[in-house]
């Protein structure tokens, strides 16, 4: 109810998915859950992750207009991991779009075999709205046994559970999306000229990206200062990627 409504919203400007963020607050003012979270996931389909591991602080929050006052700023990461988590205990499904044609009557250009590599965050947003395009044959490889990328393997359980991963893969699925495991770029002979022979005409590369920012997700190898170089796990060294899958894979069922 403190929210302000800001005609000219520094905490949207501060959002690196562009949430209309005064919106969905409106909206659960007025107990509308459902309505709220339809706005996150329209414009972030991984919106309950960002809800729970966004670094609101540095971005929305750091923006908002009541960061200066007594009561402190909008928790706009709680609202919105609270909208979220109410859509995903009311189990609706993803469902394609009524205002498009029906998919036999798309035009040709929307039936074309699209191949997206790696099942992390960026392939799972950019098949979400290729989806929701209209797009009907994408098809995500993923060289592991579960979908998330970093998400899943380098961020602990108590701070994402792997339940919401899946349950924003799931919602994704429920638009027609496959996602095929064990099965990644440079696995068993797949390049792009194999998924160009198979008939793929579109490929996103989607391998060790990442939506979020912090220090620890993103990079295929760790910041290593020059007075630690040679040291190893077997000598009690552990650099940030070796710690955190660890711990997931300790944590997280499914992983």
């Amino acid at each position: 109810m403190r929210c302000l409504k800001c005609a000219d919203a520094p905490c949207q400007k501060s959002c690196p998915t562009n949430l209309d963020i005064k919106s969905f607050i409106t909206s659960i003012a007025n107990k509308n859950y459902y309505g709220a979270a339809k706005m996150i996931f329209s414009d972030n389909p991984l919106g309950l992750t960002c809800g729970m591991v966004c670094p609101t602080s540095d971005l929305c929050v750091g923006g908002c207009n009541l960061y200066a006052t007594e009561e402190g700023p909008i928790n706009i990461g709680g609202l919105q991991q609270f909208a979220t988590e109410v859509f995903k205990a009311m189990n609706i499904p993803q469902i394609r779009n009524p205002s498009l044609p029906p998919p036999e009557d798309m035009p040709k250009a929307y039936h074309v075999k699209i191949a997206l590599l790696g099942a992390g965050p960026a392939s799972l947003s950019c098949a979400s709205f290729l989806a929701r395009l209209g797009y009907s044959n994408i098809t995500i490889f993923e060289k592991q046994e579960y979908v998330g990328g970093l998400s899943a393997s380098e961020i602990p359980q108590f701070r994402l559970p792997y339940d919401v991963v899946n349950f924003e893969a799931e919602l994704m699925k429920d638009l027609g999306v496959k996602i095929i495991f064990n099965k990644g770029l440079a696995v068993d002979g797949m390049t792009l000229c194999t998924l160009k022979e198979d008939g793929y005409e579109a490929v996103f590369i989607g391998i060790a990206l990442i939506y979020l920012k912090i220090s620890v997700s993103g990079l295929p190898e760790p910041n290593r200062d020059s007075i630690f170089q040679g040291l190893r796990m077997d000598q009690g060294f552990y650099t940030s990627k070796d710690f955190l899958p660890l711990v997931a894979m300790a944590s997280k069922p499914g992983v």
